[in-house]
């Protein structure tokens, strides 16, 4: 369960793309570098940051090492600047028995209140969810008594880890292992706990959607796995409009339930929205402070009107792709 917390920002995506990959074209961005994209950004003063956009998970190292212009940018930065160092929250944790862990785990995700997931979900959902627990050998009523949150993480770890994705592979990971390998400084724009705090605000009715998704799509041929495949291939060919038509697409979508339809609102600004505006403000401290930094989050993050690579760009910073 280690990583999981970035692990869920990447499924969360997922999830919500399954509605929209289907009936999608292919989009290409045949004026760029092909590869994962990169932008440089400049205040006018002389003072540089680089974004990289990242995914949290891979199935194998063959993305490493990256294009030249990247390595040698990442080369040139003072420091690297991530979501939230996953390494030094792991180290956190070193010694901890599997029992110690999970007590940590319950101590975040579990009720409080004398409720259990049954109260939180749809009897549809928690049926569906108990059946997709017991096939894969792990359910106990013990779960009962975690939130629904956790339920969702669990789920998406389980059908990430049979897709052979893993967080070891992940971008923030390889550069975060060079970066401690070259004694250069790493810092956090979030924390784990500002994450965990945002998980645990999602609302029941969103993740009653979601972990129904995720089990319904369990095997199926139009499920995650075909989401985790179209995303990381337009991920590596640097096809940034696709994405961003993708990521835009599942953000917009209009439910017929007027309290879903509100709750997913409120996701999309706790997920999105929100954090995007933190991660734009950071990197502004960091060129007001001089500070030559290479920034690596969500590729998301970087996207839609809303996102990083926009906020800058239209308070006047030159931002350029790379």
């Amino acid at each position: 369960m280690k990583r999981a917390i970035s692990v869920l920002i990447l499924s969360a995506l997922i999830v919500t793309f399954g509605a929209t990959f289907c009936g999608c074209g292919l989009f290409y961005d045949s004026g760029y570098r092909k590869g994962p994209a990169m932008w440089m950004v400049e205040d006018g003063e002389g003072h540089v940051c680089y974004l990289f956009g990242s995914v949290h998970v891979g199935k194998d190292d063959s993305m490493f090492p990256f294009a030249d212009i990247i390595e040698d940018a990442y080369k040139s930065c003072d420091q690297l600047a991530l979501e939230y160092d996953m390494i030094e929250a792991d180290k956190s944790r070193e010694g901890m028995s599997e029992r110690e862990y999970a007590e940590y785990y319950a101590g975040i995700f579990m009720y409080k209140d004398g409720t259990t997931i049954k109260d939180h979900i749809s009897e549809e959902t928690y049926d569906k969810a108990v059946e997709f627990f017991k096939k894969k050998e792990i359910y106990s009523e013990e779960l009962d008594l975690f939130n629904a949150a956790y339920w969702y993480m669990l789920i998406e770890n389980i059908m990430t880890d049979e897709q052979g994705e893993v967080s070891d592979n992940g971008v923030d990971i390889y550069f975060a292992n060079k970066a401690y390998a070259e004694g250069k400084k790493v810092v956090s724009i979030e924390s784990e706990q500002s994450q965990i705090d945002m998980l645990n605000a999602v609302s029941d009715k969103a993740y009653d959607m979601f972990i129904l998704s995720s089990v319904q799509s369990a095997g199926s041929l139009f499920g995650s796995s075909l989401g985790t495949t179209l995303l990381m291939n337009a991920y590596k060919r640097g096809n940034m409009t696709t994405m961003e038509k993708l990521i835009s697409s599942s953000r917009v979508i209009e439910y017929d339930d007027g309290e879903l339809n509100e709750a997913m609102k409120d996701y999309d600004k706790k997920m999105y929205s929100d954090r995007n505006r933190l991660m734009a403000d950071t990197v502004k401290q960091f060129l007001a402070e001089g500070k030559k930094t290479f920034v690596v989050v969500g590729c998301a993050h970087m996207l839609c009107n809303d996102g990083i690579v926009a906020l800058l760009s239209n308070e006047g910073y030159t931002v350029v792709r790379k």
